[in-house]
């Protein structure tokens, strides 16, 4: 009798068991998220550089160099329908550079001893972590 008893335990032990093995579909609706801003940078560099005898004008004249730069970056990051990371990143920068060998870079000496960059750029990357892959487009310019 005690065997029948144990037995009939354990049948039942293995029906609960496989029971809780059982896994309710997700009825929930996914809800893409929109993107928010994850990172903000800002980014500034100052350089500076005095010397005598430039090579460029046969060691009459000065080396001066200063370039001033500054740089804001702006990551954004949602998901979307099917699950995927979403990442845009926006930049923009600036430097102010002045150098006074740079005059000669052209054969007339019609060059400007500085100027004005401008580089905005875009970076857009979809990443599918279940399958492993990630697809990026990106532009950038210089003015």
């Amino acid at each position: 009798m005690k065997k029948i008893c144990l037995t009939l335990v354990g049948i039942y032990m293995m029906v609960l068991h496989a029971i809780g093995q059982y896994e309710d579909k997700d009825t929930t609706f996914y809800v893409s998220k929109p993107l928010q801003v994850e990172e903000v940078n800002l980014i500034s560099s100052y350089y500076s550089q005095n010397g005598d005898h430039s090579a460029i004008t046969g060691g009459i004249g000065t080396e001066r160099v200063i370039d001033l730069s500054n740089g804001l970056d702006i990551t954004w990051v949602g998901t979307d329908a099917k699950n995927r990371k979403n990442t845009l990143v926006g930049g923009f920068g600036f430097d102010v550079h002045s150098s006074a060998s740079s005059a000669y870079v052209s054969t007339t000496g019609a060059s400007k001893k500085g100027g004005v960059r401008i580089y905005p750029s875009l970076d857009w990357t979809i990443d599918n972590a279940k399958k492993g892959t990630s697809m990026e487009l990106e532009g950038d310019l210089a003015v």
